[in-house]
């Protein structure tokens, strides 16, 4: 992930796909700028810092994620996310600086740490 963290770092990123990655290791995309992020089935894991302050103005989440770490989407500008089912854990912070997330939509049997979202967020349960 070292190679990743220096290729894109501060470069504008404009679509990001990832394949047969299972974990996006910590601050592997710190200050990249993007637009849209698309997981790909067989990551488990979002690392902390993995997209802090990239400018995302969506993200594809999938389903099989287990983890979202602390801090992993901080300041970004998408105004929903969808939390599969598939996610145990969503730590403390990970949306933090958020403040165009609007509406989060998970399951119940997801849990939520301290601080994960902003508190202007509208949770939407699935199921």
């Amino acid at each position: 992930m070292t190679v990743l963290l220096i290729v894109y770092l501060h470069m504008r990123l404009v679509r990001l796909k990832f394949r047969g990655t299972y974990h996006i290791g910590e601050r592997c995309f710190v200050g990249a700028r993007g637009a849209i992020i698309a997981f790909p089935s067989t990551v488990r894991s979002v690392g902390e810092y993995a997209f802090s302050g990239c400018g995302l103005v969506e993200v594809r989440l999938n389903d099989g994620l287990r983890e979202i770490k602390r801090c992993a989407f901080e300041d970004n500008s998408f105004e929903e996310v969808v939390i599969p089912e598939s996610v145990d854990v969503v730590r403390g912070q990970a949306f933090r600086g958020c403040s165009k997330l609007k509406r989060v939509k998970l399951f119940r049997r997801t849990k939520v740490e301290n601080m994960a979202f902003p508190r202007s967020v509208k949770f939407i349960y699935l199921g």
